[in-house]
């Protein structure tokens, strides 16, 4: 699913569908589920550290590298689903992004919801029943 968020003063296409961790990796060279686990890692640390389950918090208080390159790769995955040039790099995405709480808020909760499996009651189970 592509959604969209105004950045560097224009709606913008993201995407944090699992073709991310491929988009990732291919763009970065590193591992995208080393890096994700290391970066919720750093949310939840910081998080407990200033006394607080938000999520906003948290980001607002960490190391920015990892996360800007997993927006930066969702940003290109996104253009690339809605097939625009990409007309921006790392440090664009960081220009446009690390000033603006409002979006880094809103991006870390998209990356989050992203890779967290919530469990659905199976409806095998309730028809056994």
């Amino acid at each position: 699913m592509t959604q969209h968020i105004e950045l560097g003063g224009k709606e913008r296409p993201i995407c944090f569908t699992q073709a991310l961790g491929y988009e990732y990796e291919r763009t970065m060279n590193r591992s995208y589920l080393r890096d994700l686990e290391a970066l919720f890692s750093q949310i939840a640390q910081v998080g407990q550290s200033i006394g607080t389950d938000s999520i906003a918090e948290a980001a607002a208080n960490m190391s920015v590298v990892t996360l800007i390159d997993m927006v930066y790769c969702a940003m290109r995955l996104g253009y690339r689903r809605e097939r625009k040039d990409i007309d921006f790099d790392q440090y664009d995405v960081a220009d446009w992004v690390l000033p603006n709480q409002a979006a880094i808020t809103q991006l870390t909760v998209w990356l989050v919801e992203a890779n967290v499996v919530t469990s659905k009651p199976d409806d095998d189970s309730k028809k056994k029943k």
